[in-house]
Order: C-alpha cells, then sequence, then structure tokens
C-alpha cells in the first residue's frame, strides 16, 4: 500500500510540474507576456520558469485587480464560493442520474426509457451557458421561485447548480443506462433469475457493486466538465468564485490572474484524479487478494 501511494504522489509531482511549465510556456514565452523586471529573457529557461512560479504563487508583481497580494491566495479566498456549487452539482448529478439510469435500464423500450432516452440526448446537446438563460427565464422572471443573482443564500445557488448539472446528467444517465445494460446480459445474472432472486435484488447487490468503479470513473470525469463550465455560470449568476475572477481578468488582460487561474483548475483535476484512481485500487478485489497474499 506504501509503495502504491508514493508511486501515485510522485506521479501526482510530476503532473504538475508539467502542468505548470507548459502554462509558463504558453502563457508567457510564446505569448509574449511582459513580466516583471526580475525576469531577464537572458537567464535560462528554467531559472525563469522558477521566478515565474514564484511571482504567480508569492505574488511578487501587481496585477491589475490583485495588487501586491499573492494571486493564488486571493483565489483560495474565493475558492469556497466555487467549491459550493461544484459539490452541489455533484449531488445533483449523482441523486438525479444514477436512480433514472437504473430504472431506464431495467425498464428497457418502455414508455418511461424513451422520455429518458429522448430528454438525455437533448440535455445533453444543448450547451449550459443556454440551459442558465432557460431557467432563469422560467424560474426567476416568470415564476420567482429563485433570485436572479447570486447570494449568500441557498436559493441563490439552485439555478447555477442546475445549469452546471443538466448537461452532465443527461451524459451520466446514458452511461450508467448502458453499463447496467451490460451487466443485464451477463451469466450471472441469468444464474440469479433462475434461482428466483427478485430483479431489484439483482440490480442493487450485484450489478450496482461491479459498475461502481465506472460510476466512479465518470463522477471523475464530471469534475472535468464542471470545472470548465465554472467560469461561465459563475458571470451568468454573478457569484463571488474563482471563475468569475477569470472571466474579468481575460477582459482586462492580467496574465497572473489567469495563469493562478489555469494552475488552480489543474491542480483541483489532478488532485481528484488522485483520489479517484486510489479509491478504485483499494476497492478492487484483485488488489485485496494480492494484498493478503503478502
Amino acid at each position: 500500500m506504501k509503495q502504491y501511494l508514493l508511486k501515485r504522489i510522485l506521479y501526482l509531482v510530476v503532473v504538475l510540474f508539467g502542468v505548470t511549465f507548459l502554462t509558463y510556456i504558453v502563457t508567457t514565452e510564446a505569448g509574449g507576456v511582459t513580466m516583471p523586471a526580475v525576469m531577464s529573457r537572458d537567464a535560462p529557461l528554467f531559472l525563469r520558469y522558477f521566478t515565474w512560479l514564484r511571482v504567480v504563487v508569492f505574488g511578487q508583481t501587481e496585477g491589475v485587480f490583485w495588487p501586491r497580494q499573492a494571486v493564488l491566495s486571493e483565489m483560495g479566498r474565493r475558492m469556497p464560493g466555487t467549491f459550493r456549487l461544484v459539490g452541489m452539482s455533484l449531488v445533483a448529478i449523482i441523486s438525479v442520474s444514477v436512480p433514472l439510469g437504473v430504472f431506464s435500464a431495467t425498464k428497457k423500450d418502455s414508455p418511461f426509457d424513451y422520455a429518458v432516452r429522448f430528454f438525455s440526448f437533448a440535455g445533453a446537446s444543448i450547451p449550459n451557458y443556454l440551459i442558465s438563460y432557460v431557467l432563469m427565464i422560467v424560474f426567476a422572471l416568470r415564476l420567482q421561485w429563485f433570485p436572479i443573482y447570486g447570494d449568500s443564500s441557498p436559493r441563490s445557488l439552485v439555478l447555477p447548480m442546475f445549469s452546471l448539472a443538466l448537461p452532465l446528467i443527461s451524459r451520466y444517465v446514458r452511461q450508467i443506462r448502458a453499463a447496467i445494460l451490460e451487466e443485464l446480459r451477463q451469466d450471472y445474472v441469468t444464474g440469479a433469475r433462475a434461482r428466483g432472486v427478485k430483479q431489484w435484488r439483482i440490480v442493487l447487490f450485484h450489478i450496482m457493486p461491479n459498475i461502481m468503479s465506472s460510476v466512479l470513473t465518470y463522477l471523475g470525469i464530471s469534475i472535468g466538465h464542471l470545472l470548465s463550465g465554472i467560469a461561465i455560470i459563475e458571470t451568468i449568476f454573478v457569484l463571488r468564485g474563482v471563475g468569475s475572477i477569470a472571466v474579468g481578468s481575460i477582459r482586462a488582460r492580467d496574465y497572473p490572474v489567469i495563469q493562478a487561474y489555469v494552475l488552480w483548475m489543474a491542480f483541483i483535476y489532478i488532485f481528484a484524479g488522485f483520489v479517484l484512481d486510489t479509491i478504485l485500487h483499494f476497492t478492487d478485489p484483485r488488489f485485496r487478494r494480492e494484498e493478503a497474499l503478502h
């Protein structure tokens, strides 16, 4: 176990180094961004890279929006709002898509299955910013159930949450449905049915544990999709998060803040993948048998 964790941590460090170095090359060297005077163009490449990394992390520069402050520290203060929105979206994705995927697969070719497949296809085809405008018009302007702009109340996060979650719920339902249908064709399901085991017990106690690795994999992919759409949704609903900072910085060409945003998102995505891969590895029965043999 320790050896596996050390390998994964080393891999995490290498990937983070590659992401930060690639970000520096694309946004500074290739982009021609003017950086502080402490970074001489005559210095070696890696010296310029580490100087840039110190500037972005510790804020030894003057940005447009955050003068004389550590850029990453400022984003760290805004990160709880973004985490709250992403966390609520993940809860909505799991709590809605898993039951719909299960019932759609067990009721294959029924009217309910056709309806779920139609709406999941439509939901996956519509971008989340368009969904946000539709939800805002219907539930905020017409019905007045939720506020248009974000504030500190949980009600203000309902529309942004579903704007982020609905496209992913549509994709998640289709993936879970396909995984369950594949398991329903396996021999152990046929044997369980022959022994008189009820359908709900087969799905709950036999099929769901077998597709859990696929569900967690889909969850990791969903985190990446959520992070990619968070900036637009936070800007539309005027939420105080790192995404709104990034959009404002792009408009003002505040390059240190843009670079810090890229690093934050990359770190979160890589760390989430590391956690999910570790969970999948330790829950794999083959790993437990290997540990027992040693």
